[in-house]
């Protein structure tokens, strides 16, 4: 949505994205498909764009890079270190 918010607007890009997700969670559509059928979002964004925000991967952050250092460190201290 905040993508979207760059080109559309903040509140349209909300209406749009609300109004996507209401309708996949009602008829069993993906989520996705119906975001790539609203020319509000294909006029904003091309198929490549989208399907990189909807990656779920884009995501992840930090959270790899955590849950090593946090197995290490307890690794570190089952070794009794």
């Amino acid at each position: 949505m905040m993508r979207l918010a760059e080109r559309i607007g903040r509140q349209e890009a909300h209406a749009v994205v609300h109004h996507a997700a209401t309708r996949a969670a009602t008829t069993g559509e993906l989520f996705a498909d119906v975001l790539a059928a609203e020319p509000a979002v294909t006029d904003a964004l091309d198929g490549e764009q989208l399907a990189a925000l909807l990656d779920p991967e884009e995501h992840i952050g930090l959270s790899p890079r955590i849950a090593r250092e946090t197995a290490a460190r307890v690794r570190e201290l089952l070794a009794g270190g």
